[in-house]
């Protein structure tokens, strides 16, 4: 119970009609809002929600960006996972500064391990799964030069337990509800090895480990909390008015010097 949200503002645009329990902005503004929810960038874009990030490892991101669908739609949220979990993957990304533990391309799927074994990259090492083509569909790989042929994916396991990491690589699977850490806890045990963004970024942290050296946890209170839901408050962005003026620049303003006056 180190983090939960105490406060959620949503902030209504002004283009909505006004109700009653909306109340008044104070601050709040569309460039200060932790999670934007809006459309997809184009049509040939996907509904997965996504953190703009460009500070590194341990630095907070820019913003969360979720699509209308995938807040209304369970088919459509249900490709990522409970939203939940979605939402805390993501979190992660936004506010500790962490990055993602599945592979970003072909040639980071799989690697060889310091004891000589061929492994999916994964994290952590206790999410059993099976390889298979891609292409074909049938399970298992060839191997060609070491590792698996090019085409060859793994496909983890969902499984009805708890308490296995992490929540950066595939948090739609049953048993992760856990982020990595370095102890020795078998299913949460980071896997420095696998060439993921968090090490490469993180120079092999665990997700726990840059997160316990955020602010937000040094200033945490570890004292049971027995109610940890959150107040939602709904402000509405106000209306700006617009002011247009209609300046007359005909020939007949030279008369009795109204153009001047116009100007003064």
């Amino acid at each position: 119970q180190h983090f939960y949200f105490g406060e959620v503002i949503v902030l209504i645009p002004k283009t909505w009609s006004p109700k009653l329990h909306y109340g008044d902005v104070e601050q709040e503004s569309i460039d200060t809002m932790d999670v934007l929810i809006g459309p997809k960038a184009n049509k040939i874009s996907s509904n997965a929600p996504y953190t703009l990030q460009m500070k590194g490892c341990g630095n907070m991101g820019e913003f969360i960006h979720l699509t209308d669908a995938f807040m209304k739609d369970d088919s459509e949220a249900e490709k990522y996972g409970p939203r939940g979990k979605v939402l805390v993957h993501e979190w992660g990304h936004y506010r500790f500064g962490l990055y993602d533990e599945y592979p970003l391309s072909d040639k980071d799927r799989f690697y060889i391990s310091s004891y000589g074994f061929i492994e999916a990259t994964r994290c952590s090492l206790e999410i059993d799964g099976e390889l298979y083509n891609s292409e074909t569909g049938n399970k298992g790989c060839e191997i060609v030069d070491g590792l698996p042929e090019r085409a060859c994916r793994f496909r983890a396991k969902s499984e009805k337990k708890s308490n296995y990491g992490s929540l950066m690589y595939k948090q739609n699977l049953e048993q992760i509800t856990e982020f990595c850490t370095d102890d020795s806890t078998k299913g949460t045990l980071h896997n420095r090895e696998a060439p993921t963004r968090q090490n490469l970024e993180c120079n092999g942290k665990s997700a726990w480990e840059v997160i316990r050296e955020h602010e937000d946890y040094k200033n945490s209170d570890t004292a049971a909390i027995d109610d940890t839901t959150p107040k939602i408050r709904f402000v509405r962005e106000k209306y700006h008015p617009k002011i247009v003026l209609v300046l007359d620049v005909s020939e007949s303003m030279n008369e009795d010097r109204k153009r001047i006056k116009l100007v003064q």
